[in-house]
């Protein structure tokens, strides 16, 4: 089965942003065109079309993303508080609590208003904003300030992208990789994982770090479900999710999808490679926010880059990180959050020129916007010295190439929040060995589509 590539080489989405196609991998070295016009953009906004009065205060209002207590906290408003002084402008953060705000979101854009400028996004709040037009389209933008769009992980955009408009601008990307403690690897005397190896070298080597009765587990699957972790042993098994316009889930039927899967729960249940739940609740005590991998319990923890800063702190030198393995294919999963302007916002010249200025190279080395996210979404600057320190002597420039050229967006389901709960459930039920995985991928996909297929025409992708 052809799989999807995501080097946004599909023909509605380049018509879209005047032709930005390309081998993505090339952006982190600058060598890419910036976009252009494109027959199906939108008209360009314009810039600063009169001039405004010397007095009037340039306004940009942003969600409180993070409290006080957050560690985030003092680099986001430090963040802002650089911004006003290389731009010239006022920011001010309107309060409320984060689980509210696409509520607050639609409340607003139904009175005719908007109480924000830039509004954090999630990709199950995004598209339909997008189309019910509270969120615009960003791609005007891009071209009228001759930024190239491909100096992002295509993969993230895609993700943020319906009917070919891109109705959010990554504010944060977060990628799969496999996070790994080398002193096991050295006690065994094996190879790290990295580059390209295979899931039979993953068999090979945990076979070799599995000691349960000494209290060290090979592996752990993190977010292990069909979107995510899962849904990566899929793919790179050569199967499928969605087919090319994310109306139909594929994996029911797929074989190859099914032999991912297998391998997946295999590790589990045949291999018994993973910890259980008693397990970890045993080492780690309990403690909150402390995983199996930071109390020297495992040898592997499939799950996302924000895991790394926690095992950081508590493997030092020997915490690595990997793609994960090369089957078919190699790819990773690349997922965050977005930053998008309101469409009835009075201020979006201001508040998009701050956000061109945090994802500008001088904004990103002379502000704290590095301290506040998970992973920068340009794809050159998680090469930069001032982020990439804190993964000196790992495979960093490995695992960012590897999202560059073959990472995956999270499936576009604009019905995310009645459809994530019930299509896992049975596959959560194979993991527990209460259902084959065959069956498990055919009861997920039927529940999927038969939410997709209750989709208003005008929400399908073209």
């Amino acid at each position: 089965m052809a799989e999807k590539q995501y080097a946004f080489s599909r023909r509605g989405f380049l018509a879209g942003a005047g032709g930005l196609g390309g081998v993505v991998f090339l952006a982190a070295c600058g060598a890419v065109p910036v976009a252009q016009t494109g027959e199906m953009a939108e008209e360009a906004p314009e810039a600063d079309a009169q001039e405004a009065p010397e007095t009037e205060v340039k306004l940009m209002r942003i969600d409180e993303t993070f409290v006080e207590s957050d560690g985030r906290y003092a680099s986001f408003r430090n963040t802002l508080a650089q911004a006003e002084e290389a731009l010239g402008i006022t920011t001010e953060v309107v309060p409320g609590e984060y689980s509210t705000i696409w509520e607050r979101r639609q409340t607003n854009h139904a009175a005719g208003q908007a109480d924000v400028d830039l509004s954090i996004n999630q990709i199950n709040w995004f598209g339909y904003g997008g189309l019910r037009g509270i969120f615009l389209d960003h791609i005007p933008y891009f071209q009228r300030d001759q930024i190239s769009l491909e100096d992002y992980f295509q993969a993230d955009l895609r993700s943020w992208t319906w009917q070919n408009k891109l109705y959010a601008v990554p504010m944060q990307s977060g990628g799969e990789v496999v996070l790994f403690n080398r002193e096991y690897f050295d006690e065994a005397g094996l190879s790290y994982p990295g580059g390209d190896w295979t899931y039979d070298d993953l068999l090979s080597m945990a076979e070799r770090l599995h000691k349960p009765d000494d209290g060290r587990w090979a592996l752990q699957v993190g977010q292990n479900n069909l979107w995510y972790m899962g849904g990566t042993f899929m793919l790179n098994f050569g199967g499928a999710i969605m087919n090319e316009n994310d109306t139909r889930a594929l994996y029911g039927e797929d074989p190859l999808s099914a032999r991912g899967g297998q391998f997946n729960v295999d590790l589990h249940l045949k291999h018994q490679y993973t910890p259980s739940g008693e397990d970890i609740q045993k080492v780690t005590g309990g403690r909150s926010g402390i995983g199996i991998l930071e109390v020297r319990a495992l040898a592997m923890e499939f799950n996302g880059m924000f895991r790394y800063n926690a095992a950081k702190t508590h493997l030092g030198e020997a915490l690595d990180i990997a793609m994960p393995p090369k089957g078919e294919r190699q790819t990773a999963t690349l997922v965050g959050n977005g930053y998008s302007l309101m469409t009835l916002s009075p201020n979006q010249e201001h508040a998009w020129s701050f956000l061109k200025y945090i994802h500008s190279d001088e904004g990103a080395e002379e502000t704290d916007y590095f301290g506040y996210i998970a992973w920068p979404p340009i794809i050159r600057h998680g090469l930069f010295p001032k982020w990439a320190e804190r993964y000196e002597g790992t495979q960093v420039d490995q695992v960012v190439a590897g999202w560059a050229a073959g990472g995956r967006p999270f499936p576009r389901v604009l019905e995310f929040s009645e459809a994530y709960g019930p299509s896992n459930e049975p596959w959560y039920a194979a993991i527990r060995g209460e259902v084959t995985v065959p069956e498990a991928l055919r009861q997920s996909a039927d529940i999927l589509n038969e939410i997709l297929d209750r989709r208003p025409e005008e929400y399908r992708e073209g």
